[in-house]
């Protein structure tokens, strides 16, 4: 933000295309109002609208472009004194950006795909075995409750499996279980009865999660594990 101000300072004092201003520098100048205004987050979060994703705001303004531009313009301006000067304050200003910016890759989030899907091994195994369950006519439903951080990738290796909810719940009462999915502690018997109700076949759970209320009645059967993933038939 930093770095966008500078920049927007220099296209305001350098620039002198009327037209070239009024869309690098002046086309988002009420954007900070907006994002600097506590009035604005409060009526967002009376409404519900966005109350902790305000940092999207930050997302229209045009950052990388007014950085480029300004700093171009500066380049210019110096290169009029001297070739050899405008040279070396486009190498100063490389450094700084290379300095301050924070690589996308790095050890810490990179990690070599384990397959060809590039997906967890994890969300192929519970996947192909829930099909070949359900291809041996044990299930009337392929319908799965997955583990969020299964659910986002699971229709991405097979598109024709259906699932309670992806990413996010769509419905009420997918997003009951969904939230019950989400504790630290299992309710398994709320969790296998709103599965049932909404046609659901199949349930996975996180072993590693404690579980309490075991459905009163023959509800679940066990039938795989895949890591700490536990795959159960729902009767």
């Amino acid at each position: 933000m930093l770095l966008y101000a500078i920049g927007w300072i220099l296209i305001v004092l350098l620039e002198k295309d009327r037209n070239h201003k009024t869309v690098m520098a002046f086309s988002a100048w009420y954007l900070p109002l907006v994002i600097l205004n506590p009035l604005v987050g409060s009526v967002f979060a009376y409404f519900d609208i966005m109350p902790n994703r305000m940092v999207r705001i930050y997302w229209l303004l045009p950052v990388v472009w007014v950085i480029a531009y300004g700093l171009t313009k500066l380049v210019i301006k110096v290169s009029g004194a001297g070739k050899w000067l405008g040279m070396a304050a486009f190498l100063a200003l490389v450094i700084e950006l290379i300095v301050v910016g924070k690589p996308l890759v790095t050890e810490e989030n990179f990690v070599r795909a384990q397959n060809k899907f590039k997906l967890p091994n994890e969300v192929i195994e519970v996947v192909d075995k829930i099909n070949a369950d359900y291809d041996a006519g044990l299930s009337d439903s392929r319908k799965v409750v997955l583990p969020e951080e299964l659910a986002a990738y699971a229709r991405v290796y097979d598109g024709t499996l259906p699932l309670l909810y992806g990413r996010l719940p769509d419905t009420d009462e997918s997003g009951r279980v969904f939230i019950y999915m989400s504790y630290d502690t299992l309710d398994m018997e709320e969790i296998a009865d709103g599965a049932r109700n909404l046609g659901c076949g199949y349930l996975v759970l996180d072993s590693e999660k404690p579980c309490e209320n075991a459905p009163k009645e023959a509800v679940v059967t066990k039938f795989a594990e895949v890591g700490k993933y536990c795959l159960y038939r729902l009767d």
